[in-house]
């Protein structure tokens, strides 16, 4: 509204201007008049704020102000409102205006009502559906405009209107403030969401697929590997893999907490190696596992091995395929060198190249130093790629360059002649998550000179097996109870042995499938 329409104010700081609507003008326009008044001593008002939306201008309104009365031009969202604040300031006309905008936030108003009615001193417990409705109300563009500061504190009384609803300002902070003080300090009862580990588990039953909910039996007698073996059969019948295997590195069986939630026991877990242990901090993401899409899989190393499981007791029996055995293992990469991982700069990349550049003896997997240092890249890039979507092999060299770009890992990588391929469409450093992660993998290189990364507790001897229904290689221990029997060391990165079609184009691709068992 231009300045012409009324009076500027004499005291800014302490005055203050309001418009009264006024009875319809004889055409049925809105009408009003603007009137100053001192801060101190103006009479009771409403204030409010909107949202103008349509900013055009084709309504007009009947304005009265020290300056005549014009009629000035207002957007049919500027109208609606205003009649609005009639509908619910007039004593004669009931609160008929409804806007169907308005109505979505009709709960969370009267959740806010509620809250606000409580005592400071009460206990409120926490209710996620009335916490979302303030989330959601508060994301209303009401609250991000600068004007509701000065429109809540100026007046004596403010008034939140939503819809037909209305409530004051003040409880409408009130609620807020209690709705947040429930979520920082629960009551001690609501803490307690499991009974024991095994809870873990059953945990899950409301987020998972229905039918693995439905053979799902909640028993809290049982000790929680129990409770963790039917969930990985469960797992396996259901969803046609073995992609748990994964997660069953060593350093996840450190330890378990059973007995009753009154005397818990601590104590080192005790099930089978294929089991995963659902309690340990220690367990970490599988990347067979990282797609809610059972269905698809970001690699493929098991296409040509038949999925043919068999459950017995605390063993678990599979098809799979020998690739290699663990000849040699790095020692120079400590866990608590992770930050050294952020800069392509640092001597710890140099001290990779080293271990893994060295030609291995006859018969050698790569043909010479350029296709070395392609292996070198993606096996060091696998866990810093982002994984949706995964790259082809043929683009990864491309990305990883793009990222050490002019570092000494880069110059150091040139010397042995390699050179990013045009046809590579690597996304630069964007392609890249944190190589942080690589402090959780140990390097090692196998009998035949194949470079690769384990999981914590890889061990010099130590043999490389593709699984059928297990999408990564994963490493395996031989077992003193017998022939053919190992324990499970979870998953590894191996060049060329971890995207669809690469075994059927390796030198394994005849090899016998044999029938393992997993303890």
């Amino acid at each position: 509204m231009g300045s012409s329409h009324y009076y500027c104010l004499r005291e800014p700081a302490h005055e203050i201007r309001l418009l009264d609507l006024l009875p319809a003008t004889t055409s049925g326009d809105l009408n009003g008049r603007v009137r100053r008044f001192s801060i101190g001593s103006a009479p009771a008002f409403m204030s409010v704020s909107h949202v103008w939306g349509d900013k055009k201008a084709d309504r007009t309104m009947s304005l009265e102000s020290g300056c005549g009365v014009k009629n000035l031009p207002i957007s049919l969202n500027l109208e609606s409102f205003l009649v609005n604040m009639l509908c619910h300031t007039s004593e004669t006309l009931p609160q008929i205006w409804e806007d169907s905008a308005d109505a979505r936030y009709l709960f969370k108003s009267e959740y806010l009502r509620r809250l606000s009615s409580h005592h400071p001193g009460d206990e409120i417990p926490f209710d996620p559906m009335g916490w979302d409705a303030i989330r959601g109300l508060l994301g209303c563009e009401w609250f991000h405009r600068r004007w509701v500061i000065q429109e809540s504190v100026l007046q004596k009384t403010a008034i939140f209107l939503c819809g037909p609803d209305s409530i004051s300002m003040d409880d409408v902070f009130r609620g807020i403030d209690m709705a947040v003080k429930s979520l920082l300090a629960r009551p001690r009862p609501m803490k307690k969401l499991k009974r024991g580990n095994t809870g873990e588990v059953y945990s899950l039953l409301g987020v998972c697929n229905s039918r693995e909910a439905d053979a799902t039996s909640v028993r809290y007698d049982l000790e929680p590997e129990e409770v963790y073996k039917r969930s990985a059969i469960l797992h396996a019948d259901i969803h046609g893999n073995l992609e748990f295997l994964g997660l069953c590195a060593p350093e996840q069986r450190n330890t378990l907490c059973s007995g009753s939630p009154g005397n818990p026991v601590l104590r080192p877990f005790a099930g089978p190696s294929w089991v995963p242990n659902w309690h340990s901090q220690r367990l970490r993401r599988c990347l067979g596992l990282s797609h809610f899409d059972h269905e698809e899989s970001f690699f493929n190393a098991s296409e040509a091995i038949p999925f043919s499981p068999s459950f017995e007791g605390e063993q678990l029996t599979v098809s799979a395929v020998l690739i290699d055995k663990i000849s040699s293992i790095a020692d120079f990469c400590p866990r608590d060198r992770a930050p050294d991982f952020s800069d392509a700069n640092s001597k710890l990349y140099q001290q990779y190249l080293d271990f893994w550049m060295t030609p291995a003896d006859e018969p050698e997997p790569y043909s010479d130093a350029v296709s070395r240092a392609e292996a070198f890249i993606r096996t060091l890039s696998l866990d810093g790629i982002y994984l949706e979507p995964v790259p082809s092999p043929d683009d990864i060299p491309t990305i990883f360059y793009n990222w050490c770009s002019g570092s000494a890992l880069c110059k150091r990588l040139e010397t042995y002649g390699f050179k990013p391929k045009s046809s590579g469409t690597g996304q630069g450093q964007k392609a890249f998550i944190r190589m942080k992660r690589l402090v959780s993998w140990d390097p090692f290189i196998t009998s035949k000179g194949y470079m690769g990364l384990g999981r914590e507790g890889a061990a010099i001897g130590d043999k490389v097996w593709i699984i059928g229904g297990c999408s990564t290689p994963v490493l395996l221990s031989p077992s003193t109870d017998g022939p053919l029997r190992y324990e499970v060391k979870g998953e590894i990165f191996l060049d060329g042995f971890m995207f669809k079609g690469q075994f059927a184009e390796s030198s394994h691709q005849d090899s016998k499938v044999e029938r393992i068992v997993l303890v």
